[in-house]
C-alpha cells in the first residue's frame, strides 16, 4: 500500500500503471476476494484522501473490514448528495451477511431515511435482538415493495422462530393493504407457532366461509345438546377441543369435547362425522357413567387395558344407540369408517414401533409416512397401515375390521372367530363388569397385538390439530360457537323455571312459528317516588315530546255556511235566493283530530338486567309524562317475561318503574297481549312499541316475525321495536337500536323515534 503515496494531495498527478492510476489499482486490490484481511485502516484513510466520497463509494462492497468500515463511515456520516451514495450503500448490504452487524443496521437505517427499503430484513432482525430498537423501528413495512415484504415473511417462517414470526406480524400492521394481506396469508400457511396463526386470523378480513362454518358448527352443537337431553335426561354441552387433545368426555361433567376438523376442512360428510363424534361421547354418558362404572375404568387403566376396554365400550354404546334410533346408527357407522379407514393421525414414533412390533419395517415401507408437527411423531394414514397389517397376518387388525367396520372374518382367522363370539346377541345388554371380562378375554386371545389400540384406536383417537384449526377454522373459537349454539337451542334451564336474576343473553332462532300465549296477568303497583325521580331526569325531553303530541292532528277542515271564506258554496244558492241567507261561503278552520292509542311493551327477562332496564324505565316515564292529560291520546304500559304479563297501568297511574328483570321472555306472547289491548281501542291510529334486547328465548324468532307480519297486514297495527342492544335478528318492519352509553342521549333519541313513528302513523 506504500505506492498510494503517489496519489497524495500536492504530489501532482497520480502515478499510472498502464493507463490505470495507483488509486484504481489499490481499490481493485481491496475489492478482490481474499481469505485474509488485506491492508490497514491507515492505508485506507490515505487512499480516501484522493477522492473521499468517490473512493468510499467504490470501497463499500469490499470484503476487507478496514476498507468497508472506513467507506461506510464516510457515506453514512451525512445525507446522500446524489444517487450514487445510495447505490454504494445498497451494494454494501447486498455483499453479504458477514459484514459487521451494527454497520449493516446503520446502513439499512440510512437507506430507510432516504426512502429506500432495501435494508428492511436487516432492520426487522435488529428489532428482534433489541426490544428498544424494535419500538423505534415500527412502521418498517410502510411503503415497502410487496416483493420485499413477502421475502421477509418467507424468511421469518423458514427460521421457525415464534419470536421472529410475531415481530414480522406486528410490522405487517403498517404495510399497505395488498402486501399486508399477502404477507398475512403466508404466515397463516407456514408459521410454526399456532398463537401467531391465531393472531393472523384476527387480522385477516373475514371471509364469507367463516360465517357459514360458524353457523354449521353451532347447529351441530345445538343438535348435540338436544340429543343429549333425549338420551340422558341432561343437557350435555359439546365443546371444541383445545390444543392437541383427543376427543373425550369426563363422566362426572356435563360437557363433551370433540374436534370440528372434519367439518372445517370441508371433508365429505364432515357434518355427519362431527355429529357422530358427539353421539359417541353422549353414548358413554348414557351407558358407562356411574360410580361402579368409573371404578371399572380405573381397574382397567391400572391393568394397562384402558384403551382396549374403550374399544369394547365403543362397540357397546354404538349398538345400543343404533337400536334406539337408526339415524344415530348411520352417523356412527360413517364415523367408524372414517376413523379406521380414512383418517390420518400423528403417532409418537416409540408408540408406533411398539404397536407394530416385528412388522414395523414391512408395514411402514409399504405405506406413506408424512412429517408431523411434533418432532417426535410421524403422521400415519390409518387405513393403509391396518390393511397392510391384515394382509401380513395380524389377527387383531383383522378383528378390528370385522368388529368395528362390520367386515366379518374375511380371512377365516380362527382367533377372529373366537373373539367375535364374545359380541353375540346379548352383548348390548352387558354392564361394565361384563365389558371388562370381554376385554380380558380379548387380551388373552390376541396377546401383545392389542397394543395396536394405542396407535390406532377408535373415534377418540381423532385428534385435533391446532395448526389446521387455525387455518381452516378462520379464528372460530369455542366461545363463539357456544354463543351461536345458545341462540339456536334456546335458553338455559334456569330461565324456564321462572327464577329471577341475571341471565345470559340467548336467542331462539328455531324454525317453530307457533308460540304459547301467556294467560297470567299481574297488576304492578306504582312506585311514585321512583317515578318522580325518573321524571326529573327526563323532564326536558318530556316537554319537547309533549309539545309534539299536542300539535298532532291539526288540519284545515272545510266549514260550510260561513260569512267569510275563500270558496263559494253552490249548495247555498237556494237559501240565498229564497231567504236572503248570506252564509254562502266555505272557510277552512284549524281543528284538532288526534286519535291515537299507544301501547308500550317492556321486556322484563333476566337479560335486561342493569343498564338495559334502566333505559326502559326512562323511556316509559318519558312517554307517560309526555301524554299525561292530553285529549285524543291513550297510553297503556305492559311488561312481560316467559310466564307473566305485567300490567303497569297508563298515563294516569303509571307503574313502569316497578317493572323488574327476571326469568326468560316470550316476545310473541307479550306482543300478542299488547296488540289485543290496542285492537279493543276505538282510536283510529294504534301503535305498539316494544322495548327489548332483541333476544327472544321461549318463542322463536320465526314466531315473533310471523306475528308482527300478521298484526301489520291483517289488523292494521303499527308494530315497532326499540332495542337496547345491537339486534341479532330483525323481526319488526320498524326497528331501531338505542344503545347510547349516555342515558340522556338515549332518552332524547327514543323520543324522536316515537314522535316520528306516531307522526307517520297519523298522517297515513
Amino acid at each position: 500500500m506504500g505506492a498510494s503515496r503517489a496519489g497524495a494531495p500536492g504530489a501532482g498527478s497520480p502515478a499510472t500503471i498502464r493507463g490505470a492510476t495507483l488509486v484504481d489499482v489499490a481499490v481493485e486490490a481491496l475489492l478482490a476476494p481474499s481469505e485474509e484481511a488485506f491492508g490497514t485502516r491507515r492505508d485506507v484513510e490515505r487512499l480516501l484522501r484522493s477522492g473521499r466520497r468517490a473512493v468510499a463509494r467504490r470501497l463499500a462492497p469490499s470484503a476487507h473490514p478496514h476498507a468497508y468500515l472506513a467507506a461506510m463511515d464516510v457515506l453514512l456520516a451525512a445525507p446522500a448528495e446524489e444517487g450514487a451514495d445510495a447505490v454504494a450503500v445498497r451494494a454494501f448490504l447486498e455483499a453479504g451477511t458477514e459484514r459487521a452487524l451494527d454497520v449493516r443496521v446503520e446502513a439499512a437505517r440510512w437507506l430507510r431515511r432516504m426512502g429506500d427499503p432495501t435494508g428492511l430484513p436487516v432492520l426487522v432482525a435488529s428489532s428482534l435482538q433489541d426490544p428498544e430498537s424494535g419500538h423505534a423501528t415500527r412502521g418498517l413495512f410502510r411503503g415497502a415493495p410487496e416483493a420485499l415484504i413477502e421475502a421477509t415473511a418467507v424468511g421469518a417462517t423458514l427460521l421457525g422462530s415464534a419470536t421472529i414470526e410475531d415481530e414480522v406480524l406486528e410490522q405487517l400492521d403498517e404495510a399497505a393493504p395488498g402486501p399486508r394481506e399477502r404477507g398475512l396469508e403466508h404466515l397463516l400457511a407456514e408459521a410454526s407457532d399456532p398463537v401467531v396463526r391465531s393472531d393472523v386470523i384476527q387480522r385477516l378480513p373475514r371471509r364469507p366461509t367463516r360465517a357459514r362454518k360458524l353457523a354449521a358448527l353451532a347447529e351441530v352443537f345445538a343438535w348435540g345438546g338436544a340429543v343429549s337431553r333425549e338420551l340422558t335426561g341432561r343437557r350435555l354441552r359439546p365443546h371444541l377441543i383445545s390444543g392437541h387433545e383427543l376427543g373425550f368426555t369426563r363422566l362426572h361433567e356435563n360437557r363433551i369435547y370433540v374436534t370440528p376438523l372434519p367439518l372445517l376442512r370441508g371433508e365429505r360428510h364432515g357434518r355427519e362425522l362431527v355429529e357422530g363424534l358427539i353421539l359417541h361421547e353422549i353414548g358413554h354418558h348414557r351407558h358407562h357413567r356411574g360410580e361402579a362404572e368409573e371404578a371399572v375404568w380405573r381397574r382397567a387403566d391400572r391393568a394397562g387395558l384402558g384403551k382396549l376396554l374403550n374399544l369394547v365400550a365403543d362397540e357397546h354404546l354404538e349398538r345400543n344407540l343404533r337400536a334406539f334410533d337408526a339415524g344415530y346408527g348411520d352417523r356412527l357407522k360413517r364415523l367408524a369408517a372414517y376413523a379406521f379407514r380414512h383418517a390420518s393421525r400423528d403417532v409418537p414414533v416409540p408408540v408406533l414401533l411398539e404397536a407394530l412390533g416385528g412388522r414395523a419395517f414391512d408395514v411402514l415401507t409399504r405405506g406413506r409416512l408424512e412429517a408431523a408437527r411434533h418432532p417426535e411423531s410421524v403422521r400415519v394414514a390409518t387405513g393403509p397401515v391396518l390393511a397392510e397389517l391384515e394382509r401380513r397376518g395380524s389377527s387383531f387388525a383383522r378383528f378390528v375390521g370385522a368388529l368395528r367396520m362390520g367386515l366379518g372374518n374375511r380371512h377365516g382367522d380362527r382367533r377372529v372367530d373366537e373373539a367375535l363370539r364374545l359380541f353375540g346377541k346379548g352383548f348390548r345388554k352387558n354392564d361394565m363388569e361384563a365389558l371388562l371380562r370381554i376385554t380380558r378375554e380379548l387380551h388373552r386371545i390376541f396377546g401383545d397385538e392389542v397394543e395396536l389400540v394405542e396407535a390406532f384406536g377408535g373415534a377418540e383417537s381423532l385428534e385435533d390439530d391446532p395448526w389446521d384449526r387455525a387455518t381452516r377454522g378462520e379464528g372460530i373459537d369455542d366461545a363463539e360457537v357456544q354463543q351461536e349454539a345458545q341462540r339456536i337451542q334456546g335458553p338455559p334451564d334456569a330461565s324456564r323455571s321462572g327464577r329471577r336474576g341475571p341471565a345470559r343473553p340467548v336467542i331462539n332462532v328455531g324454525p317453530d312459528a307457533g308460540f304459547d300465549p301467556i294467560h297470567a296477568v299481574e297488576r304492578v303497583p306504582p312506585d311514585p317516588e321512583s317515578h318522580r325521580a325518573q321524571a326529573r331526569r327526563v323532564a326536558r325531553h318530556a316537554r319537547r315530546l309533549r309539545a309534539f303530541f299536542a300539535s298532532l292532528g291539526l288540519a284545515l277542515e272545510p266549514q260550510r255556511m260561513r260569512l267569510r271564506g275563500r270558496r263559494f258554496d253552490a249548495t247555498r244558492v237556494r237559501p240565498l235566493v229564497t231567504r236572503a241567507d248570506p252564509r254562502i261561503l266555505v272557510a277552512r278552520e284549524r281543528r284538532r283530530r288526534t286519535d291515537l292509542h299507544l301501547s308500550l311493551l317492556i321486556d322484563c327477562s333476566g337479560s335486561m338486567q342493569g343498564p338495559s332496564m334502566e333505559r326502559a324505565h326512562a323511556f316509559g316515564v318519558l312517554l307517560t309524562e309526555a301524554v299525561r292529560g292530553l285529549r285524543g291520546v291513550d297510553l297503556r304500559i305492559f311488561g312481560f317475561t316467559d310466564a307473566v304479563i305485567f300490567d303497569a297501568g297508563d298515563a294516569r297511574r303509571p307503574a313502569v318503574t316497578s317493572l323488574e328483570p327476571g326469568g326468560g321472555n316470550n316476545d310473541a306472547a307479550g306482543l300478542w297481549h299488547a296488540a289485543r289491548e290496542a285492537l279493543r281501542s276505538p282510536r283510529r291510529a294504534r301503535v305498539v312499541v316494544m322495548i327489548s334486547d332483541g333476544l327472544p328465548t321461549e318463542c322463536s324468532v320465526s314466531a315473533l316475525r310471523a306475528l308482527v307480519r300478521r298484526l301489520t297486514r291483517r289488523h292494521g297495527l303499527v308494530c315497532a321495536q326499540v332495542a337496547v342492544r345491537p339486534l341479532e335478528e330483525r323481526c319488526f318492519e320498524h326497528y331501531v337500536e338505542v344503545d347510547e352509553a349516555s342515558l340522556d342521549r338515549a332518552v332524547h333519541r327514543f323520543g324522536r323515534i316515537v314522535a316520528d313513528l306516531v307522526g307517520r302513523t297519523l298522517r297515513a
